[in-house]
């Protein structure tokens, strides 16, 4: 029986890195980074290691030291060797409240990015975990990140003023953002 819900999780979960901001009003955004697992730790998942690769890789090539870097709490992005390697590289981090991750406007993206996928390729949750239907995964999402529009990008950038006084006014709480 073939489940047709747009709402079926594919099989198939892949960590990406990207990054989004503005310039000159203009909506822009990096390359999609593949995240690696960290083959040396025991549950072969991803880490400060893998993280920083895919800072190395997305990140340097298009930071600008006039802009703070967003990233949340998690404990990849807070972990010593990370915030070492973001000092070292001189990249300046927005401070991120401990409750607050409805703030990071580029989730609205990977929201934008996920709907194009169910609309755009159905079949997704019927891929299988191997090699070639994984290649062909990571081929979708990279169309859907060129896909993602200029003004959406802008649009959610734009608004986190309105974020942040939502937070302040939630007293750290969750906001409708």
């Amino acid at each position: 029986m073939v489940n047709n819900s747009p709402h079926v999780k594919p099989t198939i979960s892949i960590m990406v890195w990207a990054a989004i901001w503005l310039d000159g009003g203009r909506g822009c955004k990096s390359k999609l980074v593949f995240m690696q697992r960290d083959e040396t730790r025991v549950r072969k998942g991803y880490t400060a290691r893998s993280y920083i690769q895919a800072l190395e890789e997305g990140l340097l090539p298009i930071y600008d030291e006039t802009r703070k870097f967003v990233q949340d709490n998690a404990s990849i992005h807070r972990a010593r060797p990370t915030m070492e390697w973001l000092e070292q590289h001189n990249v300046a981090l927005w401070d991120w409240p401990p409750h607050s991750p409805d703030l990071n406007p580029i989730e609205h993206c990977w929201a934008w990015m996920k709907a194009y996928m169910r609309k755009r390729w159905p079949e997704n949750p019927m891929l299988k975990k191997n090699e070639p239907d994984i290649e062909e995964f990571k081929r979708r999402m990279t169309l859907a990140w060129e896909a993602l529009p200029e003004s959406v990008i802008r649009g959610v950038i734009k608004s986190m003023a309105n974020r942040c006084f939502a937070v302040r006014k939630a007293r750290g709480g969750y906001t409708k953002y």
